[in-house]
């Protein structure tokens, strides 16, 4: 599949010491995707959270993205970055009921005005 068509991808975060950390997490990886919080749309990666636990019970942040392979590649790396090598980051290629936000703010930012 092209890198450069836009779909849903999961940014999994894996190490925090517990949910409260997972949560504190957010608005940092907030401002690395959108440094001006209040800036007109579109927004360049439509984006939200969501956290699950992985096989051992321990807190994931999940970062969602509707963008572009190549796009999600770089965040993922600007995330790792971010948490440095305490945490690991990965990315897959996401669907379902969980990637309807992030998809909608896509169609709806990308219409012609």
């Amino acid at each position: 599949m092209p890198n450069d068509i836009a779909r849903g991808y999961e940014i999994r975060i894996v190490g925090c010491a517990d949910i409260d950390a997972a949560q504190d997490l957010q608005q940092p990886l907030a401002r690395l995707l959108c440094p001006e919080e209040d800036h007109p749309p579109p927004c360049p990666v439509p984006w939200s959270f969501s956290q699950t636990e992985d096989e051992a019970g321990q807190p994931v942040l999940l970062l969602l993205l509707w963008t572009t392979g190549d796009t999600a590649d770089e965040v993922t790396k600007r995330v790792q970055a971010h948490v440095g090598p305490r945490m690991t980051v990965s990315v897959t290629a996401g669907a379902g009921e969980e990637f309807n936000t992030v998809a909608e703010q896509y169609r709806i930012e990308q219409a012609p005005r």
